[in-house]
C-alpha cells in the first residue's frame, strides 16, 4: 500500500470544489485497499471528537452521542475513522497539519452520500456549514 497517496489526498481536499471527487479518490486509492482501515494507531482526541460530533449534528441533523473510532497515521498528520448513526454509516478523514477534514455520511436505505468539509478552528468559532447544490457542505 502506497501511503504517499495521502499527500495527494491532502492536496485534493484543500482544492476541492466538489467533495465527491475527494471521497472517491480516498476510497479508490486508499480506503478500499486491504489493510488500510487497520493501519494506524488508535487515537483518543476529545477536541477532534467534539468537532466531529458538531459537524455530524449539522450534517445528519441529530443530537445524540456517538462513539467515534479514530486512527492516526502520525507520519502523514492523518486521522481516519467512523461511526454509525441511525441508518447512516459515517466516515471521517482529517489532516492535523492543515486543520482540514471531510465527513461522509451514507444512508444505508437510499445509498445517498452527504459530505462536509470541516476544520477545528472554524467549528470552534461556530462557523456555519452551508449546503451546496451538489449535496456537499462547507
Amino acid at each position: 500500500m502506497n501511503l504517499e497517496k495521502l499527500n495527494i489526498l491532502k492536496q485534493k481536499l484543500q482544492q476541492a470544489g466538489d467533495f465527491n471527487e475527494v471521497w472517491v479518490y480516498f476510497f479508490d486509492e486508499l480506503g478500499c485497499q486491504p489493510g488500510f482501515m487497520n493501519h494506524g494507531d488508535v487515537l483518543e482526541d476529545e477536541s477532534l471528537s467534539s468537532i466531529i460530533q458538531a459537524v455530524g449534528e449539522k450534517l445528519l441533523k441529530y443530537s445524540s452521542e456517538m462513539e467515534v473510532m479514530l486512527k492516526s497515521i502520525p507520519e502523514y498528520n492523518f486521522v481516519h475513522g467512523g461511526f454509525l448513526q441511525g441508518n447512516k454509516m459515517v466516515s471521517v478523514i482529517y489532516f492535523d497539519d492543515i486543520d482540514m477534514g471531510l465527513m461522509a455520511a451514507m444512508s444505508m436505505m437510499s445509498m445517498k452520500t452527504e459530505l462536509a468539509r470541516f476544520s477545528k478552528l472554524a467549528a470552534s468559532q461556530n462557523s456555519t456549514i452551508v449546503e451546496n447544490p451538489s449535496n456537499t457542505l462547507h
